[in-house]
């Protein structure tokens, strides 16, 4: 996590009782009250009206000049109280207000406020400005009047600075202050920089980057009025929200003419959300900005808002670079912010062995819920150490040597694992065998753990709650769809050394973490309610410990586990692409590669194997297969997780990504160009470059014979 995380304070506030949650169990409060929703969003403008918020601006802009450096210019238009950042590469000028949006103070951030049930929107009424070295700090005041009279004002300190050819953007929302009679009254969200590097008119060219997934483009010229929000680390399950789109970095930008914008958000990521825009046929501008819950909120049933006491007091910042020439690309995008990520120690370089042989990542399921004929669901064991020994030794026969070995359902209750402080292993026969082939053979045994999740009716001690005071439950499928319970957060240091003590019984090198870097919530236990940046740092702390033990493997990849960690699974894949004017980019492959080994899911379990074989290639991913070695007497080669209907396809696929990737796991993503529609060009740090073709005709670039649904690398 970033550097504010570090100063977590957690306030005690006014409990309110709630009824309990199943029988048996002891009564639960949160922190909260609620508030009922009467109406829609209200746009509040500065002068306190809806008027038309553009106009043509005929008049010549005053900027005054705070800081230059080589790189940039960063500049204060006085009356319209907005930066623009000039950058000398590009020869651009970067407003943070477009020139024809109207003349009001609705630059540097936005407020998004619940009172007594309705939502308004609020832009800054006044603005105080202190000019500084190499910046500016601005106080912001935000005014309305709200139903029935209510005095709605709140003041928030912003300081922008020229930081090293790089502007940052800080806000500390410990120093909000209520400056009206907020009565019955919350800051919902904040936006910061609403509306920097707006655009209205836009060339084919010219795009939003958003980092939903492993990252998309958002082309305005053919996404005419749409709106797009990214969660990132996905949504917070307290809330009882589920958004499709979600993100492991936090990052995002865009490109317009000549220059393009990379930002880092580097405090406050947890309570992130990135947003996006594209202008419609009425008016509107393409824009990308990130918005911060600063106090969560959920929606009942009944249509009323349940309101926590606690809100989130901590450092936002966005850290902006701007690109020109080769590097103002999506490309150039992510580069940038792997930079600045390495620069704050969000990823550490280094976590690949250079001199180890090109890996194969498989799951293997070992004990799991499985229906029978008669529907009854029961737990079943699918792969025992024996036929796990038998499938690594089937592929070392078939020349697969370096394999991670994710090992599911281990643990009592399988892959419905109990409670890790009550989960031992559940058949401790074999694990010797497998153990010591495994040591012998570079073959690296991953115990699944889910650390801070559990089997539904698992008996937590302590169990997280949601803003309901209901257990905050979240669905996930293995082989069937069940129910998980997640634990109190101030558990989780405790759960940790409890895991580490069950490690310590078996051999196994490895330790998969199938929650911590997957899943991020708040929590409203009893008098203790921490937010999502206090779960997130207590997390970081923890897959630190585990990773001066073991070694680690994280599924999704959630950045503050990914630093630890030398294996990435399951990365997730964009929500949004196949919309209108949206594609899939390798923006998180770009910033990981060469850092971690990374699989998207196994191959075996997608519909199209082809294409999921040339996505690896594309996005420079490990090959992936999960597995068990039952055969549960399913029709012949319909059962896609049973090993023998598929081994054959899993050595082809690795003889053919060895033989293109085994040199260049260690270098970085340098370029990648859609050259076609079915055609894309990936390039490595060497200069080699990996063509793929998901096309079902052979086509010829730059010479070069690429044939149907294939890849080839060209040095």
């Amino acid at each position: 996590m970033f550097k504010s995380r570090r100063y977590i304070c957690i306030l005690l506030t006014v409990l309110l009782s709630f009824s309990l949650f199943g029988c048996g169990r002891k009564a639960k409060t949160a922190d909260a009250y609620s508030m009922k929703k009467k109406e829609e969003s209200i746009f509040v403008s500065a002068d306190k009206t809806n008027t038309a918020i553009y106009f043509d601006n005929t008049k010549k802009e005053k900027l005054k000049k705070i800081s230059a450096t080589d790189m940039l210019t960063l500049y204060f238009n006085e009356e319209k109280k907005s930066i623009s950042v000039y950058d000398s590469g590009s020869g651009k000028l970067w407003r943070g207000l477009p020139s024809k949006y109207r003349q009001e103070e609705t630059g540097l951030a936005s407020l998004t406020v619940l009172s007594s049930g309705n939502e308004y929107e609020l832009f800054p009424t006044r603005s105080t400005v202190e000019y500084t070295e190499k910046g500016l700090k601005i106080t912001l005041d935000f005014a309305a009047e709200a139903e029935g009279g209510t005095e709605i004002a709140y003041s928030l300190p912003v300081e922008i600075t020229d930081n090293g050819g790089m502007l940052s953007v800080t806000a500390d929302c410990s120093r909000i202050t209520e400056t009206g009679k907020n009565k019955n009254t919350v800051i919902k969200s904040i936006g910061i920089l609403p509306f920097f590097g707006a655009f209205d008119g836009s060339s084919k060219d010219d795009y939003l980057v958003i980092p939903d997934g492993c990252g998309a483009l958002i082309y305005p010229s053919q996404s005419k009025g749409k709106s797009y929000k990214t969660e990132i680390y996905g949504s917070d399950p307290s809330l009882k929200e589920k958004n499709e789109s979600s993100s492991v970095l936090p990052v995002f930008g865009l490109k317009q003419g000549s220059g393009a914008i990379a930002a880092v958000i580097t405090d406050g990521d947890a309570v992130a959300t990135v947003k996006a825009e594209t202008a419609g046929e009425k008016g509107g501008f393409n824009r990308i900005y990130p918005c911060f819950d600063i106090t969560p909120v959920a929606e009942n049933e009944d249509g009323s808002y349940l309101v926590s006491e606690k809100k989130y007091e901590g450092i936002i910042n966005i850290s902006y670079r701007f690109l020109s020439k080769d590097s103002a690309d999506y490309m150039g995008i992510a580069g940038a912010c792997r930079e600045l990520l390495i620069r704050y120690s969000e990823l550490t370089a280094g976590n690949i062995d250079e001199g180890s042989d090109y890996p194969f990542n498989l799951s293997i399921i070992g004990t799991a819920p499985v229906t029978d004929a008669d529907g009854k669901e029961k737990l079943t064991t699918l792969t025992d150490y024996s036929q796990c020994l038998d499938i690594i030794e089937s592929l070392k026969a078939k020349d697969i040597n370096r394999i991670n070995l994710r090992y599911k359902g281990l643990l009592d209750g399988g892959t419905l694992q109990k409670d890790i402080e009550n989960a031992s292993l559940s058949d401790k026969s074999g694990i010797s065998e497998l153990s010591d082939y495994a040591l012998k053979t570079d073959v690296t045994v991953f115990t699944d753990v889910k650390l801070f999740s559990a089997g539904a009716d698992s008996g937590f001690a302590d169990y997280a709650v949601n803003l309901s005071s209901d257990p905050s439950q979240f669905t996930k499928t293995v082989l069937t769809e069940n129910s998980y319970e997640l634990a109190a957060a101030k558990a989780i240091a405790y759960k940790t050394k409890a895991m580490l003590s069950q490690m310590r019984k078996n051999s196994f090198e490895g330790i998969c973490l199938s929650d911590g870097a997957d899943i991020l919530y708040s929590d409203f236990s009893s008098g203790e309610a921490m937010l999502r940046n206090e779960t997130a740092q207590l997390i970081e702390n923890q897959m630190g410990a585990l990773a001066a033990t073991k070694t680690l493997m994280a599924e999704k990849g959630n950045i503050y586990a990914v630093k630890y960690a030398s294996v990435i699974t399951d990365m997730p894949s964009s929500a949004f692409y196949n919309g209108e004017g949206v594609s899939e980019i390798p923006l998180a492959a770009a910033i990981l590669h060469g850092i971690a080994d990374y699989s998207f899911s196994p191959i075996n379990t997608e519909k199209n194997s082809t294409r999921a074989l040339l996505k690896c290639a594309e996005y420079g991913a490990v090959p992936s297969y999960e597995w068990y070695g039952t055969d549960l007497g399913n029709e012949e080669g319909g059962d896609s997780y049973y090993y023998m209907n598929s081994v054959a396809q899993a050595q082809s696929t690795y003889m053919r990504m060895k033989e293109a990737f085994s040199d260049l796991r260690t270098e970085r993503i340098t370029d990648h160009k859609a050259i076609s529609k079915n055609v894309h060009m990936t390039s490595f740090g060497s200069g080699t470059k990996i063509y793929v073709n998901y096309g079902k005709k052979p086509v010829t670039v730059s010479g070069v014979t690429v044939e149907a649904e294939s890849f080839i690398r060209v040095n």
